[in-house]
């Protein structure tokens, strides 16, 4: 071990390779207490063990939806906001939609289905061409925002009203 310490700490704390994340912090406390009878310094070691420090990146799961076979040549992204009680229409859009509510909540309702109620942190998808009888927000006293990604294919229109 004290030739894979002297071979990885040779000067080069950043070309590590013998010391693994999952090992990182027994192996920093053996090399401390080495070093520490020896008298050599450590500040090398903490910065390490800083850059190996293991994060865990959590995935939740919004939405997995189905996209008929079509071209996306680009996606349009946008934040809009809604007042209270505001109502969009009934519209339509050419291509699908892909939504995430930031903050507040929504009653979205394509024609045929039943209203579903979309609290903050929900995502939804409005497929191409589905006329969509209600997206509103849905608290009277305060506003609703929302993240709306378009995948267009070439020059199209967002929204149509009917």
């Amino acid at each position: 071990m004290l030739r894979s310490f002297m071979r990885c700490f040779g000067g080069r704390t950043s070309t590590c390779s013998a010391i693994t994340r999952t090992d990182s912090r027994r192996t920093n406390w053996i090399l401390r207490a080495l070093f520490s009878e020896s008298g050599i310094a450590t500040f090398g070691i903490a910065r390490h063990q800083t850059h190996m420090t293991e994060t865990t990146i959590l995935r939740k799961p919004l939405l997995k939806a189905t996209l008929p076979k079509r071209q996306v040549t680009s996606v349009d992204v946008r934040e809009i906001t809604f007042q209270p009680s505001q109502q969009t229409g009934r519209h339509k859009h050419p291509c699908p939609v892909i939504g995430y509510i930031a903050e507040g909540s929504a009653v979205l309702q394509i024609e045929g289905q039943r209203p579903q109620q979309l609290p903050t942190g929900s995502a939804f998808y409005e497929p191409a061409d589905a006329i969509i009888t209600r997206f509103d927000n849905a608290s009277a006293t305060a506003p609703m925002k929302f993240i709306a990604q378009y995948l267009l294919d070439g020059d199209q229109a967002l929204i149509e009203m009917l």
